[in-house]
């Protein structure tokens, strides 16, 4: 049987096939989604041109205590930047140029803002 996904998980999803749709028509193209090493999570991996693009998305409320900006912490960003450099050493033996994106996906009354930050460090 097929186990049903969490509310939060399902949320995240959502968020995430969100990000996809609005970076697509941006035209980015995707690479992998979803990629898990032993240190961390990369939610979407993306293709711009030449550069290999690591996105993380985050998904809240309007209202939200913590807003979707916010919740990029030190810890967070740490955990994505050294997921991201496994997945080059494993997947690229000589890495592209690559990026680190946000994707910030607020939830207002049924209807979502979308915020795109390119190049949030190196």
């Amino acid at each position: 049987m097929f186990k049903k996904l969490a509310p939060h998980l399902r949320r995240g999803r959502h968020g995430e096939k969100q990000a996809e749709r609005y970076l697509r028509a941006q035209g980015l193209i995707i690479v992998e989604k979803n990629v898990r090493t032993r240190r961390g999570e990369i939610d979407l991996i993306m293709q711009d041109g030449d550069t290999l693009v690591f996105v993380e998305v985050r998904l809240r409320q309007q209202g939200s205590l913590v807003s979707a900006a916010e919740s990029l912490n030190p810890v967070k960003r740490k955990k994505w930047k050294t997921a991201a450099q496994e997945y080059l050493q494993a997947n690229h033996p000589k890495p592209p140029d690559c990026r680190f994106d946000a994707v910030l996906v607020t939830q207002n009354r049924g209807k979502n803002h979308i915020e795109w930050i390119k190049g949030l460090f190196l």
